[in-house]
C-alpha cells in the first residue's frame, strides 16, 4: 500500500477493492458514491486469502469508513480457454464486509466467481451474507454472476430499515479489449431453476417486500439488458415503470419510459455460446 496503515486507520472513509485487470467503466457507479480522492484508497487485489488479511485488520480499525466497492472486470489470466472471470475466495470478501460503520456497499462482479478457498474450490453463497447487512445499509449496489433472493431479505423481517437506495443489476454486459460478455446472472441454488425470467421475477418480487420494510424508500432498481439489441433496461420497482438506459447513462439514471414488450429480454441462464465472446 502507498499509504503507512496508521495514517489510513485514521483518514480511511472509502475502499475500493479491484479484483479486476480493468477498471469499472465511469457509467457503472451510483451518483452517490465517492470518486477517488481525499479519504479514499483504492487497492488492486488477488483472489487468495492471504491478500486481504493485512488489509482486513486496518478497515477493522478505521472509524470513518463507511463506503466499499468491490469489483471485478477482467481476469489477470493469460489463458483464454480458462474462462473470462475470475476466482474470488469468499474468505477474502468477508473479512470486510464486517465493517463496523459501513452504510454505502457496492458489489460489482461481472468478471468474478466467488469461490471457497482451499484445493476443491466451489461456488459459493453470498446472498445471505448481504442480506445480513441490510440493517446497517443507507445504500447497496450489487451486480454478482450468481444471485438469488436472499440477498435482498434482511435478517430480522420485522426492522424498519434505513436503507433507502438499492440497485441490482441481473446484466452481465460488459466490453473491454479481449472480451466481451452478453449474459445474464444465474440464480444460486437451484442453479437455473426456471430461468432467467423466473429469477427476474422472483428479485422483483423481493424487492418490493424489501420497499415495503425501507423507512424512507428514494429507490429501488433492477437492471437487465434486451438481446440481441443489448440495450440496457432499467425497472423501476417502486413505480412499476421500465426505462431505457442509454450506455453513458449510470445505474440509478432515469431514462426514457419503455412499453414492456414479452420475449424482448433472452434468457441467458444457460451457457449460451453467445454468452461469452474473445475478441482479441
Amino acid at each position: 500500500m502507498a499509504k503507512k496503515p496508521d495514517i489510513l486507520r485514521g483518514s480511511l472513509e472509502a475502499l475500493i477493492l479491484n479484483f479486476g485487470i480493468h477498471q469499472a467503466p465511469a457509467n457503472s457507479f451510483g451518483s452517490q458514491e465517492p470518486t477517488p480522492g481525499a479519504g479514499s484508497h483504492e487497492t488492486p487485489c488477488k483472489s487468495s486469502d492471504g491478500d486481504l488479511g493485512q488489509l482486513a485488520v486496518i478497515v477493522q480499525q478505521a472509524p470513518r469508513l463507511h463506503f466499499l466497492r468491490i469489483e471485478a472486470y477482467g481476469s489477470p489470466k493469460s489463458d483464454p480457454l480458462e474462462g473470462p472471470e475470475d476466482h474470488i475466495s469468499l474468505n477474502s470478501i468477508q473479512a470486510v464486509l464486517t465493517v463496523k460503520h459501513l452504510t454505502f456497499l457496492a458489489i460489482d462482479l461481472p468478471g468474478g466467481v466467488l469461490t471457497s478457498s482451499g484445493e476443491r474450490a466451489e461456488i459459493c453463497h453470498i446472498c445471505p451474507n448481504i442480506g445480513a447487512l441490510l440493517h446497517k445499509l443507507k445504500y447497496l449496489r450489487l451486480r454478482v454472476r450468481n444471485i438469488c433472493p436472499d440477498a435482498l431479505k434482511p435478517r430480522d423481517p420485522a426492522e424498519s430499515l434505513r436503507l433507502n437506495k438499492v440497485i441490482v443489476n441481473l446484466s452481465l454486459k460488459m466490453d473491454f479489449p479481449g472480451i466481451t460478455s452478453a449474459t445474464h446472472s444465474k440464480r444460486c441454488d437451484p442453479p437455473n431453476e426456471g430461468g432467467f425470467f423466473q429469477l427476474k421475477a422472483e428479485m422483483q418480487e423481493q424487492a418490493e417486500v424489501l420497499g415495503v420494510k425501507m423507512a424512507s424508500p428514494k429507490l429501488i432498481r433492477i437492471l437487465t439488458h434486451t438481446f440481441p439489441q443489448l440495450e440496457t433496461h432499467s425497472l423501476d420497482v417502486l413505480s412499476g415503470r421500465t426505462m431505457l438506459l442509454e450506455d453513458r447513462m449510470r445505474w440509478d439514471d432515469d431514462g426514457n419510459i419503455v412499453e414492456d414488450e414479452p420475449g424482448a429480454e433472452s434468457d441467458f441462464s444457460d451457457d449460451d455460446s453467445l454468452s461469452w465472446f474473445n475478441t482479441e
